[in-house]
């Protein structure tokens, strides 16, 4: 980003008072590089919250001259985000490939995966897949809204949805973080995150927030109907490549 603004962890823009913020000429993004989203910090109404990171998808980079791109950045659209990116990211503002071009059209690949789980213009949480033939695991849990909400609620997802998923791991700084930590280990911690949702949200979004599992993990997973695969004998690799 160019904006002549800048902190350590980059060049930003700042939001309006209603979080509202639009990006003109303030970035630049080349051909096959991949864009999202990153909203740190704000206030909802209890205070600036430093602990607050948001996320969403766009994709591809914007074609010169094409329309503009309207996005929701909340809750829903960080746990989609999170999801999406997490075999490519380390945290939020750590997210790459390898440099060859297997590398970068896996990495397009799954942040597309976005598109079947939120809706970029709404940050609504979907039911179905676009295609229809999809269905996509929906459960109210308010897991982050809860520390979006306020400072004051984030001590124990921040302890909890460590780097490596123990109790020594390197504990996030944000939601944003937080989220693709879960991604990275559904499973780790479960009961103590799962808790959180228990908690009211001051705010919530479209939807509060969604992943589901079994009922002891985060695990997403889409489930497709109808249709079929032909061709001769199909088998996995060690890095989940059909």
């Amino acid at each position: 980003m160019e904006t002549g603004t800048s902190d350590s962890l980059g060049a930003y823009a700042t939001t309006g008072y209603n979080g509202g913020f639009s990006l003109t000429s303030d970035y630049t993004c080349t051909s096959g590089q991949q864009l999202y989203l990153y909203a740190l910090g704000g206030n909802t109404g209890l205070g600036v919250n430093s602990a607050s990171g948001l996320m969403a998808t766009v994709g591809s980079c914007p074609a010169s001259g094409s329309n503009a791109i309207y996005a929701t950045v909340n809750e829903v659209s960080t746990i989609a985000a999170a999801y999406a990116m997490a075999g490519f990211a380390t945290d939020a503002t750590h997210v790459s490939s390898s440099g060859d071009g297997t590398g970068s059209d896996r990495y397009r690949q799954r942040l597309c995966q976005r598109a079947n789980l939120a809706t970029l213009s709404s940050g609504a949480a979907l039911t179905t897949t676009p295609s229809g033939n999809g269905l996509v695991p929906q459960k109210e849990i308010n897991i982050l809204a809860s520390c979006v909400n306020t400072a004051s609620s984030c001590s124990t997802l921040l302890s909890t949805a460590t780097a490596d998923g123990t109790s020594t791991g390197t504990k996030p700084t944000d939601t944003a973080t937080v989220a693709i930590n879960i991604a990275h280990y559904p499973g780790a911690n479960y009961t103590a995150l799962s808790s959180l949702a228990l908690i009211a949200p001051i705010f919530s979004p479209t939807s509060g927030g969604y992943v589901e599992g079994g009922t002891n993990n985060f695990t997403l997973i889409l489930v497709y109907t109808g249709g079929g695969l032909t061709g001769g004998s199909i088998t996995v690799d060690g890095s989940g490549n059909v």
